[in-house]
């Protein structure tokens, strides 16, 4: 859940008073609303690996998230970005070669209670070691996906 946080201060008795507001925005599921579990294996050709994320929903109601389409990401739901392990490097998505053009903008899916996803990406890698940062998608609304963590893979 984010957490905006604006500050002012108010006369009182001349002396200023220091107050902060924090408005927390987010979905009424709150941080709980899905859980996540990556992981990765190598890919059937040579340089591939695929990354998958598992997405539960451990509730006992039904939650909607909301898949976005990106150029940038080949038009694919699951989001990655992919640095050399050790630096800032990005690999991918690289803006000037990863560019097309996404069909359907926003998907929504419904995942009942209780029930698991899966979903992967499969990643052309030079040789090396890399951090893979997944994102999944929003619940309850296309401007909050967020990082499920990163995984470390190795590029044969």
């Amino acid at each position: 859940m984010e957490c905006w946080c604006v500050s002012f201060s108010l006369p009182l008795l001349s002396l200023p008073l220091m107050a902060i507001l924090c408005f927390a925005m987010g979905t009424p599921a709150g941080d709980g609303a899905l859980k996540t579990e990556l992981s990765t294996r190598p890919g059937l050709k040579a340089g591939e690996v695929l990354v998958e994320a598992h997405l539960t929903n451990p509730q006992r109601v039904p939650v909607r998230l909301t898949w976005k389409s990106s150029p940038g990401q080949g038009c694919l739901s699951i989001h990655v970005r992919v640095l050399k392990a050790g630096s800032r490097e990005v690999v991918y998505p690289n803006a000037m070669v990863h560019r097309s053009s996404c069909a359907v903008k926003v998907r929504e899916q419904v995942l009942a209670a209780r029930q698991v996803i899966h979903h992967g990406r499969v990643l052309v890698l030079p040789p090396g070691r890399y951090a893979v940062e997944v994102r999944i998608p929003g619940v309850d609304s296309a401007m909050n996906d967020s990082s499920a963590g990163y995984v470390m893979v190795t590029a044969p």
